[in-house]
């Protein structure tokens, strides 16, 4: 009987320690369970301000580019007025006077001529705009082109500002940009055939190469021509061929005895056939600078850039590349830009409308009828010229040189005529007229 109790006794004693040990773990659990709550109270604040901000910077982002497409709206809208107003037409303050360098004086700001004027975050005169439920605000100001004006453009380069303003007009948005109006008004070429650089060098034999600033009637050229062969009224006449190069020019037989940066050999009556205002013939004029040899490796640069041509003859090439056949290359109402990066032989014959660009020589054997511009030699490290003797017809404007030198040595039937017609005709390959070269963001 002792042991039965015994084991009774040790029974109670092991089921009793069994219940205290849970009650143990009991106590833990609920201590553990109060710490992870701790924790999640904790957590669920800074959790929800992380949800919070995440919240506000997207809105901020969605606001932002909301505004930034206002004010890139409004950039646009500049530019396109701009172009029908002319750089300095945006220019000119509201009085027409300079700056006087007040913050109130708004003379250094465009007028587009459309909505109201506003006074915008950096206390200049904008015009207002509204938009989509929002505004946006325009300017522009000339960069420091060496004149001392502001209201007048000198280099073709303005800055335009564009303000987008949220609804509420809390938040702004600021985009700048430097802007380049890049035309070719039949002002810019200074003859039919411009030769530009600083050495020139004309050779012609016979009667065939017959280079026309202009149209003469009653045996007086006033006016150049349109591309049907009459003339062009409003249209004025120009020289023959004018030279970068800088003196009157100095007629020789032979080039070994020229010593003068403008060399010229013309002979078998070839000097009456180049013919412009100054009524004499040959008809040459000299140190022309409304087209330059920069200005031409600028158009060069700007018309070969990737994407412009519509059709590229790219090298290496033997000899050069040989047209051949008959071909029409664009149309009066659809201009085109042909390209060739070396020689060119014009063995066909070629009909075409725009701007034809050779790097190399332009040699013209078959016939070519071109309305527009020719460019011949004259990206900054070409070596070309004009030469053949085939025949072709130009309406429009010839440049031939670079920064080193131009050449022209033709014996063939040509006839070379200034047209605005035709150099307008080759502004239409322009979808670039108006570019903006940078910009800059900022709220």
């Amino acid at each position: 009987m002792k042991t039965y109790r015994s084991q009774s006794f040790n029974y109670v004693l092991r089921e009793r320690s069994l219940a205290s040990a849970q009650q143990n773990e009991s106590g833990v659990a609920l201590i553990i369970t109060l710490i992870l709550l701790t924790v999640i109270a904790a957590i669920i604040p800074a959790a929800m301000n992380m949800t919070r901000d995440e919240f506000s910077r997207t809105n901020n982002y969605v606001e932002s580019r909301d505004l930034f497409y206002v004010a890139e709206a409004g950039l646009e809208h500049a530019k396109f007025l701009t172009i029908a107003n002319t750089m300095n037409g945006v220019l000119a303050g509201p009085d027409g006077l300079q700056n006087t360098g007040t913050t109130s004086d708004d003379d250094d700001n465009g007028t587009f001529g459309v909505g109201t004027l506003f006074t915008g975050p950096d206390g200049e005169a904008y015009d207002q705009i509204s938009y989509n439920g929002a505004n946006y605000f325009i300017r522009a100001y000339d960069n420091d082109d060496g004149d001392g004006d502001l209201n007048v453009d000198l280099d073709g380069i303005i800055f335009i500002q564009s303000v987008g303003i949220s609804a509420d007009g809390t938040t702004t948005k600021v985009i700048t940009a430097m802007t380049e109006l890049f035309n070719l008004p039949p002002s810019t070429f200074p003859s039919a055939v411009s030769l530009v650089g600083p050495v020139s060098n004309i050779t012609s034999t016979g009667s065939g190469f017959n280079v026309e600033g202009g149209k003469s009637v009653g045996g007086v050229i006033t006016n150049g021509y349109a591309l049907d062969g009459s003339a062009d009224t409003s249209c004025a006449a120009t020289n023959g061929i004018a030279s970068e190069s800088a003196g009157p020019g100095q007629f020789v037989a032979d080039p070994a005895d020229c010593t003068d940066p403008t060399c010229v050999i013309l002979s078998g009556g070839a000097g009456n056939k180049i013919k412009g205002v100054d009524g004499g013939a040959p008809d040459i004029g000299y140190g022309q600078s409304s087209f330059t040899a920069q200005d031409a490796e600028d158009l060069h640069a700007m018309l070969t850039a990737p994407g412009i041509p519509d059709q590229i003859y790219s090298g290496p090439h033997t000899g050069g590349s040989k047209i051949s056949g008959t071909q029409t290359w664009g149309s009066t109402t659809d201009p085109v830009t042909y390209y060739f990066d070396d020689d060119v032989d014009i063995a066909g014959n070629i009909t075409g409308y725009g701007v034809l660009i050779v790097d190399g020589d332009l040699d013209i054997n078959g016939s070519l009828d071109w309305n527009g511009i020719i460019l011949v030699g004259s990206c900054a490290t070409c070596d070309g010229a004009l030469l053949g003797t085939g025949s072709a017809t130009v309406y429009g404007a010839m440049v031939v040189g670079n920064s080193i030198d131009a050449a022209v040595n033709f014996t063939g039937n040509a006839d070379v005529r200034y047209s605005c017609e035709g150099i307008d005709l080759a502004n239409g390959v322009f979808d670039f007229t108006f570019n903006t070269v940078s910009w800059n963001e900022q709220d």
